[in-house]
């Protein structure tokens, strides 16, 4: 039945789609199990209940075993910085901000 094939690819595509659009490296893992279920129904085309079962066994493998290599890989590659330390802590002006200029000094408490 070829109509299985381009409902799983269709799938496919949407989450890859809104994977695009959210980015967060955990919708991803599903369309690589459409895609095996959209292999899959090309040679038992009349069995859906095992396209179901080898697109949930291929999202949950590879969510659980890819999305932390590719999280360490993504991490590892970022550029570290403390910015995130200073977020909720108390400032004092000490030299007036010129955003022109690109002058001024803050001290942080």
């Amino acid at each position: 039945m070829i109509l299985s094939r381009v409902w799983w690819a269709i799938f496919a595509l949407i989450i890859l789609l809104v994977e695009l659009v959210h980015f967060s490296w955990i919708i991803i893992w599903f369309a690589l199990g459409a895609v095996a279920a959209s292999i899959l129904s090309y040679f038992y085309p009349e069995n859906i209940l095992l396209q179901v079962e080898l697109f949930l066994f291929v999202s949950i493998v590879s969510l659980a075993l890819l999305r932390p290599l590719t999280v360490f890989v993504l991490k590892s590659a970022t550029i570290r910085t403390n910015v995130g330390r200073i977020i909720g802590k108390e400032e004092v002006c000490v030299e007036k901000i010129d955003n022109a200029r690109s002058t001024g000094a803050v001290k942080l408490f």
